[in-house]
C-alpha cells in the first residue's frame, strides 16, 4: 500500500517545484521543548518552508511551521520488514534506534505524496545557520543524497539534502542490505561505499581532517571549500556544548567533549584546533589558517537555548574557544514525587536556579581572563 497522493496542484502544500522545504521529524509521546527551540531557529535562518513531520500533538507550534501529521498517509511496511530484520533493541529510549531509520521511509513517502523535488533535513537537535547557496551548489555537485562522511564508516544524517526520489530509495534497499551492521550510523556508511554515484559526503570535520592530511577523498566526497563550507556532523557541537547527558554520569554538562567514533577521530579534532566565530546569523571556524562557514550545529547536549540566544552563543564560543574545560550548564536529578506537571516545573525551577548559581560566575571568570 503506497501513501495517496493529493489529487490536484492547488492541494499541493509545496506547489511549486522550485521551493525547498526544511523538515524535522519527531515521533513520540510528548514533543521536547528544545525542539520548540530548533524550529524557532530554523525559522529565522530558513527562507523557505520549515516542516515538522510527526505523530504527536503540539500544544504550541512556532510560527511559521507547517505541522503535518504523518500516519494518516504514512505505510509502515517496508520500515516494519526493516524492524524484524534490525538486531537493535527497539525498546531503547522508546524506540530511538529504529526511528532514526523511520525518518528516511517517511520522508520518502513525503516526496511521493507531496510532489516536492528536493528537501534538507535536519535532526530535531541541529541548529541551522545560514544555508544559503547551499542547495545550488549541492544541485551543481550531482543529483543524490548528501549527508556528512564523518569517518569511512560512519555516515551522520544531522543535515541531509535530498534531489532525488531514486537516490532516496537507494537509501532505503541499503538500509535493508545493510540492516545487520546496527545502527543507522553505520548503515550509512556502508551506503556511501556501496553508491558512489548516488550518495554523496558532505564536507565535514572528518574530511578537513583528511585534507590537511593529504589524503585522496573518495569519488563521491565533496571536499571542504570556502564557497560550501562546512557541515558539523557532531564534533563541533560535542567541542562547543557538550555531550547529551543522557550519555554520561552526573547531572554538569561541560565543553570540549570528544566522542571516540574511531581511533583517529579524537587526534583528527585536536589537530584541527578549531576557533569558532559568531557574526550576526553565521558561525565561522578558523582551523590551519582557513575560515569557514559552519552550515549548522548539531547540538548533542541539547542546550538549544543557547544557540537560539544569539548572545548566549557568543559567549559560549568564546569561553569553548579557550584551552580550559568549562562548565555548560547543570540538569536538575529526577524528582521522585508529585504527578508529571509537578515535576516538571520542579524541574524547570531548579534549572534556572543552577544556571544562576553557577553559570555566571563561570561565564563571567571566562570573559575576564
Amino acid at each position: 500500500m503506497r501513501p495517496a497522493p493529493l489529487q490536484s496542484q492547488a492541494e499541493r502544500p509545496y506547489p511549486d517545484a522550485t521551493i525547498v522545504p526544511l523538515i524535522f521529524f519527531f515521533s513520540g509521546t510528548k514533543f521536547p521543548r528544545y525542539g520548540r527551540d530548533s524550529l524557532r531557529i530554523a525559522r529565522r535562518s530558513w527562507p523557505g518552508p520549515v516542516v515538522l513531520l510527526t505523530d504527536t500533538d503540539l500544544k504550541r507550534v512556532p510560527r511559521g511551521v507547517t505541522v503535518e501529521r504523518y500516519e494518516s498517509w504514512f505505510s509502515s511496511t517496508g520500515f516494519d520488514s526493516f524492524c524484524e530484520k534490525s538486531p537493535l533493541n527497539g525498546n531503547f529510549r522508546g524506540g530511538f534506534w529504529h526511528k532514526t531509520v523511520l525518518r528516511f521511509f517517511v520522508l520518502e513517502q513525503f516526496m511521493e505524496r507531496t510532489g516536492v523535488s528536493r528537501f534538507l533535513h535536519l535532526e530535531l537537535d541541529v541548529a541551522p545557520f545560514d544555508l544559503s547557496g547551499v542547495t545550488g551548489a549541492l544541485d551543481d555537485w550531482g543529483s543524490g543524497f548528501f549527508v556528512p562522511w564523518l569517518t569511512p564508516e560512519h555516515g551522520i544524517a544531522s543535515l541531509a539534502y535530498c534531489n532525488s526520489a531514486k537516490a532516496l530509495k537507494t537509501v532505503l534497499n541499503g538500509f535493508a542490505t545493510h540492516v545487520h551492521v546496527g545502527h543507522e550510523m553505520a548503515m550509512l556508511g556502508r551506503i556511501l561505499k556501496s553508491s558512489p554515484r548516488e550518495v554523496f559526503g558532505l564536507p565535514c570535520s572528518g574530511t578537513l581532517a583528511k585534507q590537511l592530511r593529504g589524503e585522496a577523498l573518495p569519488s563521491n566526497q565533496i571536499p571542504v571549500s570556502e564557497e560550501l563550507g562546512i557541515f558539523d556532523a557532531a564534533p563541533f557541537g560535542h567541542w562547543l556544548l557538550g555531550n547529551d547527558a543522557r550519555n554520561q554520569r552526573g547531572s554538569w554538562v561541560k565543553n570540549h567533549f570528544l566522542y571516540h567514533y574511531t581511533p583517529d577521530s579524537r587526534t583528527d579534532l585536536e589537530r584541527l584546533a578549531p576557533k569558532f566565530f559568531v557574526t550576526q546569523n553565521k558561525i565561522w571556524l578558523e582551523s590551519n589558517g582557513l575560515r569557514l562557514r559552519v552550515r549548522c550545529l548539531h547540538i548533542h547536549s541539547k542546550a538549544m537555548y543557547l544557540v537560539r540566544s544569539r548572545l548566549l552563543l557568543r559567549i559560549h564560543v568564546n569561553i569553548a574557544n579557550k584551552p580550559k574545560t568549562s562548565l555548560v550548564m547543570v540538569l536538575p536529578r529526577l524528582v521522585l514525587w508529585g504527578d508529571s506537571r509537578q515535576r516538571e516545573l520542579l524541574s524547570l525551577l531548579l534549572v534556572r536556579a543552577k544556571r544562576l548559581v553557577f553559570l555566571p560566575r563561570k561565564v563571567w571568570n571566562n570573559l575576564r581572563s
